[in-house]
């Protein structure tokens, strides 16, 4: 797929080239933020629950490697017959922005420059809580994070594509990088790099809170009616 060469494209070139990494020092100098939930992202093990949304995310590694045929179809996993739905591309924005990520539109896509100024732990947050479908730590000291999921829209049918990126070196940020493409290629193989992103309204599966009832309450019950019986017996002896 064409944008997914471009991207990691970059990525080799950056991590190939001395020359452009003593400019990237001068140009880049955001260090990498801990990969922590948001204050509307929290992760729920194996998905995220987006409070301002409502929305759970399915970690995108629960569907990687297959295609949307296959997850629409149920091919080896139940997700779309559990309830869980594609996002569309104004869900994955929402939740890019949820992230604190602004995102450029352009033609309908949208995307986060690489090396932009918005802080990488937007990115970091969302790889961590997602999950990575590639990672590439041969090139020491680079680490290259990415993840790649297929969004759809059920109205027409389209199917768009989002991804994420983080390529960092002894604690300093080189790429920084997330997009959505609207009106991809579909295809019918899947990509071991690829997974979907799956949504599901929230879930609340916290049990509910039993308010004790206070010591003193039983024993007045019991007063109550031994004093009920007591009346009763007295006025049926005064009838006798």
């Amino acid at each position: 797929m064409g944008m997914k060469q471009t991207i990691r494209g970059v990525a080799t070139g950056v991590m190939g080239c001395a020359a452009l990494a003593v400019i990237g020092v001068a140009a880049t100098t955001a260090l990498v933020s801990p990969a922590s939930a948001t204050p509307l992202l929290s992760d729920q093990g194996s998905y995220t629950f987006d409070s301002k949304s409502h929305l759970d995310w399915l970690d995108v590694t629960a569907t990687q490697g297959l295609s949307p045929d296959d997850v629409l179809n149920n091919n080896g996993v139940s997700y779309v017959q559990d309830g869980w739905h594609y996002a569309t591309a104004s869900d994955m924005l929402g939740l890019f922005q949820d992230a604190g990520l602004t995102l450029t539109a352009s033609g309908g896509d949208y995307s986060l420059n690489v090396n932009a100024a918005s802080p990488a732990g937007g990115v970091a947050d969302l790889l961590n809580l997602l999950g990575t479908t590639y990672t590439d730590t041969s090139r020491s000291p680079y680490s290259d994070s990415f993840t790649g999921g297929w969004l759809r829209d059920p109205a027409s049918g389209r199917i768009d594509y989002a991804d994420l990126e983080l390529v960092t070196s002894d604690g300093v940020t080189w790429i920084n990088y997330a997009a959505i493409y609207t009106d991809v290629e579909q295809t019918t193989v899947g990509d071991l790099n690829d997974g979907s992103f799956l949504v599901r309204n929230h879930v609340d599966v916290t049990p509910p809170t039993v308010t004790p009832l206070p010591a003193a309450l039983p024993m007045f019950a019991a007063a109550t009616g031994l004093m009920g019986v007591m009346g009763w017996r007295r006025r049926k002896d005064n009838a006798a």
